[in-house]
């Protein structure tokens, strides 16, 4: 009779542990897809941007001199930078020269002024990734 006792307890713990080593897989399962999102909605378009971060398209396109110059140069390093990870990362990035970039921001600026400088650079960025993956 004993036996059959100790039998019984085993088989309701063994049960108990089967129902939380489910849980346990569940929970992590969820945390897996969780942690999956949010890598996810890290590879947004979110950056922190230095130097003219704040400035519109508007801006660039009205500045002139040093100003003009100090924009232009913020772009190409962007850019340059852009196209840095990309090849370290064995990703397909066009290439054009410095003339090809401000021209193209340029336009850029003039269709979108309201857009800040960084979404200008990041749209350029884009083209150039699209472009070498059309190739």
């Amino acid at each position: 009779m004993w036996r059959k006792r100790e039998r019984l307890v085993f088989c309701r713990q063994v049960n108990k542990e089967g129902r939380l080593m489910r849980t346990i897989v569940f929970a992590l399962a969820v945390i897996a897809a969780l942690v999956q999102v949010g890598e996810a909605q890290d590879q947004s378009r979110s950056f922190t941007a230095y130097g003219p971060a704040t400035k519109s398209c508007d801006a660039f396109r009205s500045a002139t001199g040093t100003q003009k110059q100090t924009y232009e140069w913020w772009v190409l390093g962007f850019v340059s930078g852009a196209g840095f990870v990309y090849s370290r990362d064995n990703r397909a990035f066009s290439e054009t020269d410095s003339a090809g970039i401000k021209s193209w921001i340029d336009t850029y600026c003039a269709d979108h002024p309201i857009d800040s400088l960084p979404t200008a650079a990041l749209e350029m960025v884009d083209e150039l990734r699209q472009r070498a993956a059309t190739r």
